[in-house]
């Protein structure tokens, strides 16, 4: 996507979901949703920095429908996100863009799916191989390996250290909180999860044309980062 420009306003979504029985409980997820430019959007993350990660999101609003890009890393993150696109505007997700294959960037494609049907999802041709390859083996490692992770993070919490060895900050202890609910979310949301991939593939340039407005996407080369974000079990 074309470079976006400044952020003009913000607004912070801390959302409450229903546990069975009817117990409120906050979601572990956190976002604000800012105007970069006329008619595009940014659902910026604001979980605290740790270990656990999450994608921003990206809503391009035309003249008849939306463009989103990145679909978050669960089913009900991505539905909490798809809540704030529709206090925006009515109008319809037609295209979804995934900018690589890791499960923050394409997870909630299904929710996108189930609310628009007829919607198409884009991406990079390899990143369509990629979501049934690296992508299933990077997610089993990642539910193979929390839950000692989950223990380990816990047991420090209890004896006030840190990952370092260190005495815990406070500054510390609100992210592995913060990357403990993340996670607790991820693995409880696991069997849900339903892959949707691209209907769309791209190999270096795809321009969409909707109403007045014309998007491109664009493969810039290979992603720098790791292929892989599935963590480390404990020491």
């Amino acid at each position: 996507m074309r470079a976006l420009g400044p952020s003009l306003c913000a607004v912070l979504f801390v959302v409450s979901s229903v546990a069975p029985g009817g117990q409120a409980q906050t979601s572990p997820y956190a976002f604000e949703i800012e105007r970069v430019a006329d008619g595009v959007y940014v659902a910026a993350r604001k979980e605290h920095p740790g270990l656990m990660f999450n994608a921003n999101s990206v809503f391009v609003v035309t003249d008849e429908d939306v463009v989103v890009v990145d679909t978050n890393i669960t089913p009900s993150s991505a539905a909490e996100v798809l809540a704030a696109l529709r206090k925006l505007t009515p109008k319809p997700v037609r295209f979804v863009v995934n900018t690589h294959f890791h499960d923050d960037h394409v997870m909630g494609n299904q929710i996108y799916a189930e609310a628009f049907p007829g919607v198409q999802f884009i991406a990079h041709a390899t990143t369509r191989e990629d979501m049934t390859t690296d992508g299933v083996s990077n997610r089993r490692q990642l539910l193979e390996g929390a839950p000692p992770m989950l223990d380990f993070m816990r047991r420090l919490m209890t004896e006030n250290k840190s990952l370092g060895g260190w005495e815990l900050t406070s500054e510390e202890r609100t992210s592995y909180a913060s990357d403990i609910a993340q996670v607790d979310r991820y693995i409880a949301e696991a069997s849900g999860f339903r892959l949707v991939l691209p209907t769309i593939t791209v190999d270096d340039h795809l321009t969409l044309h909707r109403g007045g407005r014309r998007i491109e996407v664009l493969h810039l080369g290979p992603p720098g980062l790791s292929r892989s974000h599935a963590p480390a079990g404990p020491p």
